[in-house]
């Protein structure tokens, strides 16, 4: 695209290091290291541990979705707990962005 160019060259030179590249956090042109590093980590286990099967191996629309869906139940004998308090987390987040100030 010929609108866009490099940005962000020098990167920690007041600090005589280099940050140059990396991605940008949303619009505001912030550099965070815990978002990106989390979301690739994520990205790749979730290709190494699963592989991208069956369920990514055909894009259709969900209205003609044929294949089987596999239900995984959280209880007393197969507990939930990290992703029952992640959600729980994302929920209490959301709900600071959402209050009136």
């Amino acid at each position: 695209m010929t609108w866009r160019r490099n940005s962000g060259l020098s990167d920690g030179s007041a600090m005589k290091v280099d940050l140059v590249g990396g991605y940008y956090d949303a619009g505001d042109n912030m550099k965070f290291g815990f978002p990106m590093a989390f979301t690739t980590t994520m990205l790749s286990w979730s290709v190494l541990e699963f592989g991208g099967n069956k369920d990514h191996a055909c894009w259709e629309r969900p209205e003609d979705m044929d294949t089987q869906r596999t239900v995984i139940k959280f209880d007393k004998n197969s507990p939930g707990t990290d992703v029952a308090v992640e959600t729980a987390a994302a929920l209490a987040s959301a709900s600071l962005v959402f209050r009136k100030q």
